[in-house]
C-alpha cells in the first residue's frame, strides 16, 4: 500500500527507525516477461531496472535519504489477469544500486551493486498467495541520497515449473530505456556477459519499505582521510586489458589514460595521494596466480594518442603476486608501495605489466570491465605475448575504452615518508553476525584488521580465537595485502559444533610484528543456541477404508539446548514415482522446552484405494528439514463382488488402432485430456447393475522411449445417447465435471514392447456402480514426464457418431475448454464387472376381490375371495389379508382378518377365501388389503372396490341350515339347528365353559377368552377358534 504523500515537514518529525512504505512505480497493466519470465523453466534469467527519482513517490523525492529495508512486488491487478501461479520455485539473488542517470543505457556490473538477498521464492507459500505479492527483505544497509535513482537488479534460475503465467505491474517510467532483461542463459553468468539482452522503457510495479536515513557521504572528507571512489565503471566486459589472460600468452603490457575529468568528477578533492589501484572484475577467477608491476605518470591530455615513454612513468608497485584463490571480493587490487600524489586537473596514465604463472594459469580467465570515460578517442593502448616479458612501451593495439577502476587514495599529500622498518599489524574488532546463531550451522565474522605499521603487510595470518581455552575456530592466510595506515575487513566462516557461551576475538599473526599487544582484539561475548530438533514419527492406522476420516499424530522432538521456536509441522502423501502431496501443515506453533516434544494431530482420509506412505517434514528457517520415517497405509476395498466378468467394448476387429494417440497421450504435448463416451446401448439389456473394477487396454504398439506417465481416471454415468459436437467457435458440450466420481489417481506403464500388443490393466481404486439402462462416460486427464517420449497406440474401433472429446491441456475444462476436439474412434476399452445383486424388496400387489354373485341376505354366511401376487424380490411366506368395508368418505372398515402362512416367490400369484355374514341388509362397498412388513411399496396393497347389495335378514330357521352345527366368526355365535338340544362348549381339558338349552334353531352368541374350544349338540362336535 503507497504512503500517503506527508511532505518535508512531517518526514521531519518521522524518527530515523521508524518503518515506512511508499510507492516507488505504481501498478499499471501487466507484463509476464520480466523480472521473472515463468515460462523459462531450467533456464538462468536476468533483469535490471532502474527507477528515475522523479517518477517515485513524493515522500522519496523529499527525503534527503532514506535506508531500503525491504521490497514488494505486486502482482498485476489487470482485468485480463484471472488467476495466478499456485506452484513454482524460484532461486533468486537480488542486487540494490543508484545511479544518477535517469534511464538504464547499459547493464550495471555486479561490482557496482550491493547484494541485499539471495534464497527461494515458493509461490506455494501462503503468504504469496495471500497478499498477492513477492516480499524481499533487504538485508543490507542500503541508503539511496535524494535525487538518485534506484536500480533493482534480478539473477535467477526457475527450479519448479509454475502453474501458470506469473504477472507483474508495468507501468512507464518516462522516455528511454529503464529495464535490461534475458531469459534464455544456458549458465549464470554475469550481467554484462548478456549483452544481447531485451530492452524495456517500462519498469515492474514496486513499493517499498524504508526508513529516514543520514545522506550517505560522497567522496571527499578531511585531509589525511582514506577514500575509495570508482573512477570509471561499465557493463561491457574483456580480456584483453588492462591486463590480458588467456590459454596462449604469459605476458601482457598496457598504458591507460584516465582523462581529468573523470578523476576529478571520482575523487573531488585538489590534492590526493593514491595507495591502492582496484579493478573490478565481471569474471573473477576461482584459482590461478599473475604478478603485476603498476606504473604512473600524469598527462595533460585528454586522449592518448601515443603511448607514453618509460620515463614518464613511476614504479609504484613491483611484482605484486595476485593469488585468485584469495580474492573474496571480485576485484584484482594492486596496493602501491610507493605513494603517488595527483592534483585536480590532471590526467593519470595508468601501465601494468603483468605475467601469468604458467603452471597456475587462472581459471576461468578474469574479465574486466570495458569502460567509457566519456571523450573521443583512444584511451588504451595494449599488446601481450608468450615469448618474453613485455615493457611498458611495447603496446602495439589501441582502444577507446580504458579498464574499469576504483582508486583507493589518501586526501592531501604525505608530509613525509614514514618510517620503512615499522611493521605492526593490529586486530581492531570481531563483527559478529546479527540474529541467533545456532550449533551446526556456518556464520559468517568479521575480522578487522589495521597496518598501524609503515610498510604494506601480505604475509599474515587472522584467527578467531575462543579465548577462554585458545581454540581456533577459524583461520586464513594472507587473505590481501594490506597499505600502511590501512583498515581492511576479512570475511572468516565459523561453525560451532556445540551450543554454549564463547568469548571470541580476532587475532593477527605477522613475522616482525613490533607491537604484540594489540595482536588480538576485545572479546566478544556470542550465545551459540543448539538447534537440534527432530520430525520423530507419523502414528495412526494403518488399515483404513476408503473415505473414512482417520487421525494422524506427528511427534516432534527438541534435543537442543534452547527453546524450538519458528517451526513448521507438514505431512505429505508418499506414492512411488507420484510427487509428494501435502495434505496438512502447521505454521505457527508453540514453542517446545529443551528436551522436550511436541504432537501434532492431522485429519486425513484417503479417498481410493492402494498403498500409501505418510512422512512428516519439520522446517525451521535456516535450518535443515527433519523428516519423520514413512508411515506405511494401505487403503482397502470393501465389497468387491465376484465373479467378474471381461468384456471388450467395442469389440476390437484385431487390427484398427489410433495412430494419433488422442484417447490417453498425444505424443508431442505433455498432457491429454479427453472424454469417452460408451452410450448404454454397449452394455446390452441387463437388470442387474454393473460394479466395474477394472479397465485393460489394448495395447497395440509403442512409439518412442516409453515411460510411466501419471494419469486421473473419473467415471461417470449418463443418459447421453448422442455423441460430442464441435461448434464452429471450438466449443464442445461435455459432461459436466460435478458429475464424475475419481476412480484411479496413479500411474500407467508399459513394457517397452514395439512389436507385440499388450494388455495394461487398471484396477479401480474406488469401485463403481453403473446402473441399469445407463451409459458410461470416462474422464481421463494424463500428464507425461517429458513430451515426446510416451506414446501408446491403442486397439481402437471406428464409431458412427463421435464418442471421443479430447484437448492436450491438464483438463477438458476451465480456461482452455474451448480448444477441444472430437473423433468418431473408441479406445477398445475390457471392463471388468461384476454384476451387482438385485436389491431385497418385498411388495405384495392385492389384484382383485371376488364376491358371491347371487343373491344374498343378511345373516347369510358369504364367501369372498382375494386374489394377490409376490411382485418383490423376495419370497413371502407370512402375510395379512383384511376384507374391508369402504365408506362414502373413503375410510375403511376392517371386517375379517386372515393371517396367512403361504410361500410365495417372486412373481407367484395366489388366492386366498375369506368367509363374512352381514348382520344388516343394505348397499356395501368392499376391497381387500394385504400387509406383508417391509413392503416396499404400499400404493398396491388393497385391491380396487366393488360393490354388493345385501337384502334382508330372514328367519332364524333360514338363516341356519337344518341339521348343522357351525360358529360364526363375525358375528361371535354359535348357530345350530338339531331340534330341542344341550350346546355344551369344553376348553381343551374337556371342562364345561359354557351350557346351553334349546329348542330348535338357534344363534347363540359367545363371550369366551381367545382361545380353541369344542362344541358339543346332540351327537355332534365343532372345534371353533376365538
Amino acid at each position: 500500500m503507497a504512503a500517503t504523500a506527508i511532505g518535508m515537514s512531517a518526514l521531519s518529525a518521522v524518527a530515523q527507525d521508524e518503518v515506512l512504505e511508499a510507492t516507488v512505480a505504481g501498478m499499471d497493466y501487466k507484463n509476464s516477461s520480466y523480472p521473472i519470465n515463468s515460462n523459462s523453466v531450467g533456464k538462468y534469467q536476468g533483469c535490471q531496472t532502474l527507477y528515475p527519482a522523479s517518477s517515485m513517490n513524493a515522500d522519496l523525492q523529499a527525503a534527503p535519504a532514506y535506508a531500503v529495508k525491504e521490497l514488494i512486488l505486486p502482482f498485476s491487478n489487470h482485468s485480463s489477469v484471472t488467476s495466478y501461479p499456485t506452484a513454482g520455485k524460484v532461486q533468486m539473488k537480488i542486487y540494490l544500486g543508484t545511479s544518477d542517470n535517469t534511464t538504464l543505457d547499459a547493464f550495471i556490473p555486479e561490482s557496482e551493486l550491493v547484494e541485499v538477498f539471495n534464497g527461494e521464492i515458493d509461490m506455494a507459500s501462503p503468504q504469496i498467495q495471500s497478499e498477492k505479492a513477492l516480499r524481499f527483505p533487504v538485508d543490507a544497509n542500503f541508503v539511496v541520497n535524494q535525487g538518485k535513482s534506484l536500480v533493482v537488479a534480478y539473477q535467477h534460475e526457475i527450479t519448479e515449473a509454475f502453474s501458470g503465467l506469473l504477472y507483474f505491474g508495468d507501468p512507464g517510467a518516462g522516455s528511454g530505456t529503464h529495464t535490461r532483461y534475458y531469459d534464455n542463459a544456458t549458465a549464470n553468468k554475469a550481467f554484462a556477459d548478456n549483452p544481447g539482452c531485451n530492452t524495456s522503457g517500462y519498469v515492474t510495479s514496486l513499493n517499498i519499505k524504508y526508513t529516514l536515513a543520514d545522506p550517505e557521504e560522497e567522496p571527499g572528507g578531511e585531509i589525511g582521510d582514506i577514500v575509495e571512489a570508482k573512477v570509471v565503471g561499465g557493463s561491457y566486459s574483456t580480456t584483453e586489458h588492462p591486463i590480458c589472460v588467456n590459454s596462449w600468452n604469459l605476458y601482457s603490457a598496457s598504458q591507460s589514460l584516465y582523462p581529468a575529468s573523470v578523476l576529478d568528477a571520482a575523487v573531488k578533492v585538489e590534492t590526493y595521494t593514491v595507495k591502492e589501484l582496484v579493478y573490478p572484475l565481471l569474471t573473477a577467477p576461482s584459482s590461478g596466480k599473475v604478478k603485476v608491476t603498476a606504473l604512473l605518470a600524469t598527462s595533460d591530455a585528454t586522449v592518448l594518442s601515443e603511448a607514453l615513454p618509460q620515463e614518464a612513468f613511476t614504479v609504484v608497485a613491483s611484482g605484486v603476486e595476485i593469488d585468485f584463490s584469495t580474492v573474496t571480493d571480485g576485484c584484482l587490487r594492486i596496493p602501491l608501495t610507493k605513494p603517488y600524489i595527483m592534483h585536480k586537473g590532471e590526467s593519470m596514465v595508468v601501465g601494468l605489466l603483468a605475467e601469468i604463472d604458467e603452471y597456475n594459469r587462472p581459471n576461468p580467465y578474469p574479465a574486466f570491465i570495458n569502460g567509457d570515460t566519456g571523450v573521443t578517442g583512444a584511451h588504451t593502448r595494449y599488446y601481450y605475448g608468450d615469448s618474453e616479458p613485455l615493457g611498458v612501451t611495447n603496446v602495439n593495439y589501441d582502444t577507446q575504452y580504458v579498464g574499469g577502476l576504483n582508486l583507493v587514495f589518501m586526501i592531501g599529500e604525505e608530509e613525509e615518508p614514514q618510517p620503512v622498518d615499522v611493521v605492526d599489524l593490529a586486530a581492531i574488532g570481531l563483527t559478529v553476525p546479527s540474529g541467533e546463531i545456532y550449533a551446526g550451522k556456518p556464520y559468517e565474522f568479521i575480522a578487522n584488521l589495521k597496518n598501524n605499521g609503515t610498510q604494506t603487510v601480505e604475509n599474515y595470518k587472522v584467527e578467531i580465537v575462543n579465548v577462554e581455552n585458545n581454540e581456533v575456530l577459524a583461520s586464513v592466510e594472507d587473505p590481501k595485502s594490506i597499505l600502511s595506515l590501512l583498515e581492511v575487513s576479512v570475511p572468516m566462516t565459523v561453525t560451532f559444533e556445540n551450543g554454549g557461551n564463547y568469548q571470541l576475538a580476532a587475532r593477527v599473526t605477522i613475522e616482525g610484528d613490533e607491537d604484540n599487544e594489540n595482536d588480538c582484539s576485545e572479546p566478544v561475548a556470542v550465545e551459540v543456541l543448539s538447534l537440534d530438533y527432530k520430525a520423530v514419527s507419523v502414528t495412526g492406522k494403518t488399515e483404513v477404508l476408503p473415505g473414512e476420516e482417520q487421525t494422524y499424530t506427528v511427534t516432534v522432538a527438541n534435543d537442543g539446548n534452547s527453546e524450538l521456536t519458528g517451526y513448521s509441522v507438514e505431512l505429505y502423501v508418499v506414492r512411488d514415482q507420484i510427487a509428494d502431496q501435502l495434505i496438512g501443515s502447521s505454521y505457527e506453533n508453540a514453542a517446545i522446552a529443551a528436551g522436550e516434544t511436541a504432537e501434532f494431530e492431522f485429519k486425513h482420509s484417503f479417498e481410493l484405494a492402494g498403498e500409501y506412505g505418510l512422512k512428516a517434514v519439520v522446517n525451521i528457517e535456516g535450518g535443515e528439514p527433519s523428516v519423520t520415517p514413512v508411515l506405511e497405509v494401505s487403503s482397502l476395498l470393501e465389497g468387491i463382488l465376484s465373479p467378474v466378468i471381461k468384456e471388450q467394448l467395442p469389440k476390437w476387429n484385431g487390427t484398427e488402432f489410433d495412430l494419433q494417440n488422442r484417447a490417453f497421450c498425444r505424443r508431442d504435448y505433455k498432457n491429454t485430456a479427453c472424454q469417452i463416451l460408451y452410450p448404454a446401448s454397449f452394455f446390452g439389456e441387463h437388470q442387474n447393475d454393473y460394479q466395474l473394477q477394472s479397465l485393460t487396454l489394448t495395447v497395440v504398439k509403442e512409439e518412442y522411449v516409453i515411460e510411466p506417465m501419471y494419469i486421473k481416471v473419473y467415471m461417470a454415468q449418463t443418459d447421453r445417447t448422442s455423441g460430442y459436437t464441435r461448434e464452429s467457435t471450438g466449443q464442445v458440450e461435455v459432461v459436466p465435471a460435478e458429475d464424475f466420481v475419481l476412480v484411479y489417481d496413479g500411474l500407467l506403464s508399459t513394457i517397452q514392447s514395439p512389436d507385440k500388443t499388450q494388455d495394461v490393466e487398471l484396477k479401480l481404486q474406488k469401485l463403481f456402480t453403473l446402473e441399469s439402462g445407463k451409459g458410461l462416460v470416462l474422464n481421463v486427464e494424463a500428464t507425461m514426464q517429458r513430451a515426446g517420449y510416451t506414446a501408446l497406440l491403442l486397439a481402437s474401433a471406428t464409431t458412427d457418431v463421435n464418442h471421443l472429446c479430447y484437448n492436450y491441456n491438464k483438463s477438458i475444462y476451465g480456461e482452455y475448454n474451448r480448444a477441444c476436439y472430437v473423433a468418431n474412434t473408441l479406445p477398445c476399452i475390457t471392463f471388468g464387472y461384476a454384476l451387482e445383486p438385485l436389491p431385497a424388496v418385498a411388495d405384495i400387489e392385492a389384484t382383485s376381490l371376488s364376491v358371491p354373485t347371487e343373491d344374498v341376505n343378511a345373516g347369510e354366511e358369504l364367501t369372498f375371495r382375494v386374489n394377490f401376487e409376490n411382485k418383490g424380490t423376495v419370497d413371502i411366506e407370512e402375510y395379512t389379508i383384511e376384507l374391508l368395508s369402504i365408506a362414502g368418505d373413503g375410510e375403511a372398515t376392517v371386517l375379517e382378518t386372515y393371517e396367512g402362512i403361504r410361500y410365495l416367490a417372486p412373481g407367484q400369484t395366489s388366492n386366498q377365501p375369506m368367509k363374512y355374514t352381514f348382520e344388516e341388509a343394505g348397499e356395501y362397498k368392499l376391497a381387500a388389503r394385504l400387509i406383508v412388513e417391509g413392503d416396499a411399496d404400499d400404493t398396491n396393497n388393497q385391491t380396487p372396490a366393488v360393490e354388493l347389495t345385501v337384502g334382508e335378514k330372514s328367519g332364524i330357521e333360514n338363516l341356519v341350515a337344518e341339521g348343522s352345527l357351525s360358529y360364526n366368526a363375525a358375528a361371535r355365535t354359535i348357530d345350530v339347528n338339531l331340534g330341542a338340544c344341550v350346546v355344551s362348549v369344553c376348553d381343551l381339558a374337556g371342562r364345561a365353559v359354557a351350557v346351553y338349552e334349546v329348542e330348535g334353531a338357534a344363534q347363540l352368541p359367545v363371550s369366551l377368552p381367545a382361545g380353541v374350544y369344542v362344541v358339543n349338540a346332540n351327537g355332534k362336535a365343532l372345534k371353533i377358534r376365538i
